[in-house]
């Protein structure tokens, strides 16, 4: 059996650097390391491969400098390692890059395909799909565990508060999450960055350098030519409303229930309104309620927000998000917005009201699967020819294991482009005339220390929306008409995945307006801060240490490629490192509790407590009378 591994050398986020005037990540600057992500996939395939003897081929696209984690994962025990490098290779988006590794696929035939699910520089998540997309193969996508049962891959994942059994007939695609979210976390040793593994005798084994020529295929859709979307500016991203470290528990205390009682929205995402009038802005709404002599509606642009209801019925509160997010952006498009309902046991009647928070028109594709379940694949084959035939502005979609898996399919099987895990869309002018706009997706990126603005090359673009980034808009009590046009989702669709359901997590973090996020250290606060969230109906995550040392669920873990939140409010204790901040950047007001002043986070906070968590429980619980914390023995 041979294993591709696909890994890649990433920046160290506080040594970030872009070459000046493009917009573009240096990689021969600052300190390099590899994925982390990437690294624990890596190390669950080599302990798999020594349990069944499985040749290990490991690949990374970059360049010279990128050889090092090569020489490291053939030190740690792989078998041989493919260096895609050359200049035509240089600036890829996601869907350029799937290109060039889906053509290497194609060239290896190997019998699995093992990416980490998500890269820290970008936090997109979409190379895994869109390879299996540009191949043909199944996929199944954040794998917490990995194995082989003869010609099968089987794993199980947390997917929407769920643990899924997912088996894939080989060949196949997966991607892994991080070791947190495994039940049995992989054996670190010998791969370089933790357990101390050394890359001693790496050189004694070959690494093939490709080139375009050498690669094959049509370098005309490689790097920064064949790319999608590009990065139009770079934002770096300070806290919002500074504060010198809060040094005694009551005064924490005050500032905390000053904040949670205003629940205001993140102050540095669009500015939503609140009124359809207000939205629409009065030109584009004049448009909207004058017809034409016929009596039709003239033919518009069309923004589409998906909600998404394939997993357990429709999500009406990320669905009216990302309707308010295309709401948001629909005056500068001269656009109507269409909510697009995914499966589910939906009736017009539920449908008729997504028109009362922002929607134009609804589209209800209908599911035959039991319960309304449907798969991501079977979203993917219904929704992409009617993306095609309607050829809409731009697709939001939601930022969930789902759409994290449904949407950069869709994109790479019509070539368009993709953005992944966005806060809101904007429109520039262009030099072409004054009546063209394009279309530019905000996007947190490097660890949450900026927002990107990507512009979208293709006349139509996909992206998906944080959980919360966008808060949904006031109900206008009006309704609208479901679009006569219904698609089916097949029960039995091509290429499914067989799953089942179990383990019901109650935790919802993506809806929570307060969520507290505990680092490892915080360990002796943690029953207090569950009796005291659980009472006021606040949620309760933890860093990927957190997770590891059994602090929290797997599925509570709070981090860019699992939940990168945008609550109201977020309070992180006990910080295992800066970085654990970047997936909580987007929230309304972010404080930090750690009782040394000089931390590291708590110069990326909004509001840096540094005081005994302890002794902020007792008067948080002072301020909430009707709260009782359980103290740890």
């Amino acid at each position: 059996m041979k294993i591709l591994v696909g890994v890649k050398m990433v920046p160290v986020a506080s040594s970030v650097q872009f070459v000046p005037g493009i917009n573009r990540i240096d990689r021969d600057a600052g300190e390099q390391a590899i994925n982390p992500p990437d690294r624990h996939a890596l190390a669950a395939v080599l302990q798999l491969a020594r349990a069944i003897g499985a040749e290990v081929v490991v690949t990374t696209m970059g360049p010279p400098a990128a050889r090092v984690v090569l020489d490291d994962a053939l030190a740690a025990g792989a078998t041989r390692a493919v260096h895609l490098m050359d200049m035509r290779f240089a600036g890829a988006d996601t869907l350029a890059t799937a290109r060039v590794l889906a053509q290497l696929c194609r060239r290896e035939a190997p019998d699995l395909v093992v990416f980490g699910h998500v890269a820290t520089d970008g936090g997109t998540a979409q190379v895994a799909p869109q390879v299996a997309e540009l191949t043909g193969l199944p996929v199944v996508t954040e794998g917490a565990s990995l194995s082989i049962d003869g010609a099968q891959v089987v794993l199980q994942r947390h997917a929407n508060g769920y643990l899924e059994h997912c088996t894939l007939s080989l060949p196949a695609v997966v991607s892994l999450d991080h070791p947190g979210s495994s039940p049995a976390a992989p054996d670190w040793t010998g791969v370089s960055g933790e357990g101390g593994g050394q890359p001693v005798g790496a050189m004694e084994r070959p690494v093939e350098t490709l080139d375009a020529d050498g690669l094959g295929g049509d370098d005309a859709g490689y790097g920064i030519r064949g790319s999608a979307t590009y990065v139009q500016r770079i934002d770096p991203i300070e806290p919002r409303h500074p504060h010198a470290p809060v040094l005694d528990p009551e005064a924490a205390a005050a500032r905390l229930w000053m904040s949670i009682g205003a629940t205001k929205p993140p102050s540095d995402l669009p500015n939503l309104p609140d009124s359809a009038e207000d939205e629409a802005g009065p030109t584009a709404r004049a448009a909207l309620d004058n017809p034409t002599g016929d009596g039709s509606r003239s033919p518009r642009p069309q923004l589409w927000a998906i909600v998404d209801g394939c997993d357990s019925g429709p999500d009406e509160r990320a669905g009216r998000a990302t309707i308010a997010a295309a709401a948001a952006a629909r005056a500068s498009f001269d656009a109507d917005v269409v909510a697009v309902v995914l499966g589910g046991n939906v009736d017009d009647s539920l449908a008729a009201t997504l028109g009362s928070y922002g929607a134009d028109r609804v589209l209800v594709l209908y599911s035959q699967a039991p319960d309304g379940l449907a798969t991501p694949e079977a979203v993917a084959d219904a929704l992409a020819p009617l993306v095609s035939a309607r050829a809409p502005l731009a697709v939001i979609g939601p930022w969930s294991v789902a759409g994290r898996h449904y949407v950069p399919r869709i994109a790479a099987r019509l070539q368009i482009g993709c953005t992944g895990d966005v806060i809101g869309l904007d429109a520039v002018p262009r030099n072409d005339g004054p009546a063209q706009v394009d279309l530019v997706w905000l996007k947190p990126a490097w660890s949450g220390t900026v927002i990107a603005r990507v512009v979208a090359r293709t006349a139509c673009a996909m992206g998906t929306l944080r959980p919360r980034a966008v808060s949904p808009l006031r109900d206008r009590g009006t309704r609208v008409a479901v679009d006569e046009h219904h698609a089916d989702l097949p029960a039995e669709p091509t290429r499914r995945p067989q799953t089942e359901h179990s383990d019901r997590s109650s935790l919802e973090l993506a809806d929570a307006s307060v969520v507290w996020c505990v680092g490892s250290a915080a360990g002796p606060y943690v029953r207090a801060l569950r009796s005291l969230c659980g009472r006021l109906g606040w949620a309760i995550g933890g860093t990927r240490r957190a997770v590891e040392h059994g602090l929290v669920e797997a599925a509570s873990a709070v981090d860019l490629g699992r939940w990168a939140l945008s609550p109201s409010v977020a309070v992180i204790v006990c910080p295992d490192d800066p970085e654990d901040l970047a997936a909580l950047r987007g929230a309304g007001t972010l404080f930090t509790v750690d009782p040394d002043p000089g931390a590291a986070s708590h110069a990326l906070a909004d509001v840096p407590l540094a005081c005994s968590p302890a002794a902020l429980l007792d008067a948080v619980a002072a301020r909430w009378p009707q709260v009782s914390c359980e103290r740890a023995d």
